[in-house]
Order: structure tokens, then sequence, then C-alpha cells
């Protein structure tokens, strides 16, 4: 194995309706993740051979030592990525100390606008974060690789070309198209949020 996907914490500003992580975000925020545990399975696995690591929660970001784990993970010699809904890397002084040691992030984007978006994230104020996130990441390094993860529900569907043709002008590298998994809180409503495969197909 070479690629390590670590859950750094179950616990998440966002409320969003398909969160696949909703009830293991319930069943284990009373556990929180330490520095010792995450610093331990960080250098057991680099010594296994690990050399890339995807950091995802929750939301990582809010983690208080999300950046010592960066620095350690990059001083392990591992390539360095996150999945975020951009909650701290919205902000330039974090972003500015996060960055250098932050190779590629998945961006949680699901629509073309705050509208759309935040129906889906289930906050407001939540696609200006995500937005001005990209933002950062990008304008930090040309070489840093600003990915996009758009999952697609019965609410954002039709606005798929717009979302995809708004990230592209922002200069995303990549665009992960997710369809609606029965898991967590889509499970809950699974019936109200999936697209009909004869939609997706189109």
């Amino acid at each position: 194995m070479e690629r390590l996907e670590l859950h750094l914490t179950y616990t998440c500003p966002e409320r969003c309706l398909f969160c696949s992580e909703d009830h293991r975000m319930d069943r284990y925020k009373q556990f929180p993740v330490t520095w010792a545990r995450v610093a331990t399975v960080l250098r057991m696995h680099a010594q296994n051979g690990v050399r890339n690591i995807h950091i995802t929660g929750g939301e990582p970001t809010i983690h208080p030592r999300f950046i010592d784990v960066l620095r350690l993970s990059k001083k392990l010699g591992m390539r360095t990525s996150v999945g975020t809904i951009g909650t701290m890397l919205s902000r330039p002084d974090f972003a500015q100390r996060a960055l250098p040691f932050l190779d590629e992030a998945l961006f949680s984007i699901h629509g073309p606008s705050a509208e759309v978006h935040d129906k889906m994230a289930g906050r407001v104020g939540s696609f200006q974060r995500v937005t001005t996130a990209f933002r950062n990441a990008r304008a930090h390094s040309p070489r840093f690789g600003a990915y996009v993860n758009t999952v697609v529900t019965r609410h954002n569907v039709d606005h798929l070309p717009d979302t995809v043709a708004m990230v592209d002008e922002m200069g995303a590298k990549l665009i992960v198209i997710s369809n609606t998994t029965p898991e967590g809180a889509a499970f809950d409503q699974y019936a109200k949020l999936a697209v009909p495969l004869a939609k997706l197909r189109e």
C-alpha cells in the first residue's frame, strides 16, 4: 500500500444533505483523534512504504493540529492531499501557513451559485467560503493540484453544466462528479436525493 486515507476528525460545520459520513460522525465524535495517535499512524505507515496521504473527515482543516499533520507528513516524505469544504483554508492567514505543506486539495463545490451550493451544504455562506479557499490555493502556486468534487443529487443535477463551466473557469485541474451513495444522511432520504438512472445517463 502506497496511499493512506486518514480520517482526521468526525466533526464538520456543514450539514450536507447527502453526507455519507453523517452516521459515523454521530458515532465517533465522542472519540477525538489525538495528535499522538496521528503521529504514530503516520510514522508507522511511512516505514511501511506509504508515500501519499489523503486527509479527510468530517472537515479535516478544523482539527487543531491540521497543519502539524501536514508538516509531519511532508517530513516523512509523503505527498499530501485533503478533501475539504474549505472551512479554514478560506482564511488567508491559515491558508498561508498550511498551503506550503499541501500538494493538492479536493474542494467540495456542489453548485454554480450560493443558492444551489448552500442548499446542498446546509449552511449559509458555504459557497463563499469554499470558493475563497479554492482561490487561495490556486494563488499559492501554479503547481498546486486544485481539484473539485461535486455530489450529484436531484437538487443540483440540472445545474451540473454550469457547475463544471464555473470550476473550469476558476482553474480546476480536475472535477470529480460523484453519484449520491446510500450512506449516512443520504441513506435516510435516498429516494428524495438519488438521481434516476435515465437522468444520470442524460
